[in-house]
């Protein structure tokens, strides 16, 4: 299930309470922060996206809507 904006709250709350049991540090960002790393920079197609969506081999599997990861690649502006 997804939520607007195409952040996965739940997901990252889950991801969250696992992690804060864990040992390693992990830092959860909904969409809008990850952008915030792209500035200056010009995005390649398709841009930030759901890592499943980034330019896929083969139709993503059922259920990919649902990660929470976002990748992108960006060029440097100017």
């Amino acid at each position: 299930m997804t939520f607007p904006g195409g952040d996965v709250r739940r997901r990252v709350a889950v991801a969250g309470d696992v992690c804060n049991k864990a040992t390693a540090a992990l830092n959860l960002r909904p969409r809008t922060e990850v952008e915030a790393f792209f500035a200056g920079f010009e995005p390649i197609d398709p841009g930030l996206v759901q890592v499943p969506f980034w330019r896929p081999d083969t139709p993503p599997p059922p259920g990919s809507e649902e990660i929470g990861f976002y990748g992108g690649v960006g060029r440097k502006a100017g």
